[in-house]
């Protein structure tokens, strides 16, 4: 796990700025404390922060070159079948100088070109010149869960594992896309490919750049299949699915560096950490406590099962002042990212990185075996039961999608009705899919036209390639996938966890030099689970029913089957009165007129309705602007910046 930057100019006369190269790779001292290292030759440069975590060896430093000098390569991740590629390989005739799957890497590129990503099973980013081709090879793991961004220009390409490190290049420009930020206020986290600065993309998971010949060329090279399961009876598959499970939480278990684990108490993270107790003789675990605050509080579970699993348990009191964090963490996450987790999580990894250096975490876990029931089975089968009566007149009524309803404007129980109605008058297929998209959005497409000013809103809309953000999550939903649920958890791991989940927990531990690592995201595991009939998966308000089956042999019952939690930090109080600083002066009608994106009437209507109407929770919302105000305040010169965008 560490911190990589590339720098390749399509001049093959030039010789690159060692000390541009240099400084991109010192923004990520944070994501590898442990060692550093630049490499450069005429028009390329390498840079590399390291996180020992395999052979923690000077021999693993990067970037690392191959015996001949021929392949240069930066890597950040973890490929955890090195061993048995590595065994290939050698038998295959090439010879290893170290114990890292970085070396790994490298010569799988040698010996089978691009197609040595097939082969991986692992999270990744790493960039890597081919001196003989001319060529730079970048890619990006399955999910995503290693981050990597990049800007091009028509002289040069630059890339690296975050913003800052694309930045430390004065020259790049720093134009605030209007396009990214629309997206923004409605999934509180800018998705794949956008960053918040136009030029700047995120390289999308599962795909990779080859950049030769002054071109950059974007390639997928994978795809989320279905495995056909048709004859297996239900012990057969969940025989199967724990066998996946196990591997994956074995392979997961390599390291040379102290290992732990994230133990919040919830089903995934506890199956995740039983397994690992089974294969090794001792287990770090690690939960968080909200003292005070039994919703939140999950830390009488976590201990629990730790106590059941026999892990050597630490619970954090994270009882940290949040709002005194806020401005560190939304500087450090580089564009606006409003989800109130990211708080929590970075607490607690500065806290067990004390301890250990990775952690196993359950992330995934709900996307792969459906565990959002309230969005991926309540609404389907409410609109089965529906189907049943004789409607099919008045729901012709509707051919388009509905207009969603402004959420601040309208009291519950007339929202309520009004969605009821828009489901009597819709068809089926639109309303199902409409349905869904509307539940990711925390403002709606009406609901942000309201809140720019008519300038900010003109200059949306003259934008080449502007889109709403329904449209955009529309155009991710698989064509074809064997039932609905698998459309749905297609989906999800195509968006909300690439680009707000993966992430969020990314930006957070690696803040601290903590690698965490994911067994619900192993590939096999996901093509196997993912396309499983339905009624198998969940049914009503049960999500994870395959899950918890294999569970029920190694947690407690009732650690499983109580209800769900999510990991938030408390925001709701923040709102209910006087906002605190240092949100307070961040949305000032003055500081928000100023800045001239948001309408600061609207603004204020919004945070009104949520401190005078305790049935309505509009926290989330209000924090997403709330986030973006804070980001926009500490950018050097952000008026006359975006003024001129106008």
């Amino acid at each position: 796990m560490c911190g990589i930057v590339a720098c390749l100019s399509f001049d093959r006369t030039a010789s690159v700025d060692v000390e541009t190269v240099r400084r991109m790779t010192d923004t990520l001292v944070h994501r590898g404390p442990d060692d550093q290292g630049v490499w450069t030759d005429g028009p390329v440069g390498l840079g590399h922060r390291r996180l020992s975590i395999q052979d923690l060896s000077a021999a693993g430093r990067g970037p690392m070159q191959s015996a001949d000098g021929q392949l240069v390569i930066s890597f950040n991740g973890e490929i955890y079948n090195f061993l048995e590629l590595r065994s290939e390989l050698e038998k295959l005739g090439h010879w290893f100088r170290t114990g890292t799957d970085t070396e790994v890497a490298l010569y799988a590129y040698r010996e089978w070109g691009t197609e040595a990503l097939q082969r991986f099973n692992g999270m990744f980013a790493f960039a890597l010149w081919d001196k003989r081709r001319r060529r730079l090879f970048v890619a990006r793991d399955r999910f995503g869960v290693k981050p990597l961004v990049y800007y091009q220009d028509n002289e040069r390409f630059l890339c690296g594992s975050e913003l800052k490190a694309i930045l430390a290049d004065r020259t790049v420009p720093r134009e605030l896309d209007p396009v990214s930020l629309h997206h923004y206020f409605s999934l509180m986290s800018i998705p794949t490919p956008f960053t918040v600065y136009r030029g700047i993309k995120k390289l999308r998971a599962g795909h990779y750049l080859l950049v030769e010949n002054g071109r950059v060329q974007e390639r997928p090279w994978w795809k989320l299949g279905f495995v056909d399961t048709d004859g297996a009876t239900e012990s057969e598959i969940l025989e199967n699915i724990e066998s996946l499970l196990m591997d994956s939480v074995r392979l997961r278990q390599i390291s040379d560096a102290p290992l732990g684990a994230f133990l919040s108490g919830g089903v995934d993270s506890s199956v995740a950490c039983a397994l690992a107790k089974l294969s090794s003789s001792s287990l770090r675990t690690f939960s968080v406590a909200f003292a005070g605050n039994e919703w939140h509080d999950e830390g009488p579970y976590a201990l629990k099962v730790a106590k059941h699993i026999g892990s050597t348990h630490t619970e954090i009191d994270l009882q940290p002042d949040f709002l005194s964090m806020l401005e560190k963490v939304v500087d450090h996450y580089d564009e606006p990212f409003s989800t109130p987790s990211s708080l929590a999580i970075y607490a607690m990894a500065q806290e067990t990185v004390r301890h250990v250096k990775v952690v196993l975490t359950g992330d995934g876990g709900d996307e792969v075996f459906g565990g959002y029931s309230y969005r991926h089975t309540v609404p389907d089968e409410r609109f089965d039961r529906l189907n049943k009566l004789p409607l099919s007149a008045i729901r012709s009524i509707r051919s388009q999608n509905p207009v969603p309803p402004v959420t601040w404007r309208m009291p519950n129980w007339l929202r309520r009705a009004y969605q009821l109605g828009i489901a009597l008058t819709t068809p089926d297929e639109t309303i199902r899919v409409w349905r869904y998209l509307q539940m990711f959005l925390y403002f709606n497409e009406r609901e942000k036209f309201l809140l720019y000013t008519p300038e900010w809103a003109e200059h949306l809309r003259s934008q080449a390639g502007f889109s709403s953000t329904y449209d955009y999550l529309y155009d991710h939903l698989p064509a074809n996938a064997p039932n609905r649920l698998a459309r749905w958890l297609a989906f999800d791991l195509r968006t909300q966890l690439e680009y707000e989940m993966l992430a969020k927990v990314d930006k957070a531990t690696m803040a601290w030099g903590l690698e965490a690592r994911n067994p619900f995201l192993d590939y096999r595991l996901v093509q196997y689970v993912v396309g499983l009939p339905h009624q198998l998966m969940a049914r009503g308000r049960e999500g994870k029913i395959l899950l918890k089956r294999i569970g029920e042999k190694l947690v407690p019952h009732d650690v499983l089957y109580r209800p769900k939690h999510g990991f938030n930090v408390p925001i709701d109080n923040w709102f209910r009165g006087p906002l605190p600083a240092p949100i307070g002066e961040a949305m000032s009608p003055e500081m928000t007129d100023r800045q001239g994106i948001l309408r600061a009437d609207t603004v204020g209507k919004v945070i009104d309705r949520h401190r005078q109407d305790k049935s309505v929770d509009l926290a989330f919302p209000i924090f997403t602007l709330a986030w973006f105000q804070m980001w926009l305040a500490q950018q050097e010169d952000p008026p006359s910046i975006h003024r001129r965008t106008l």
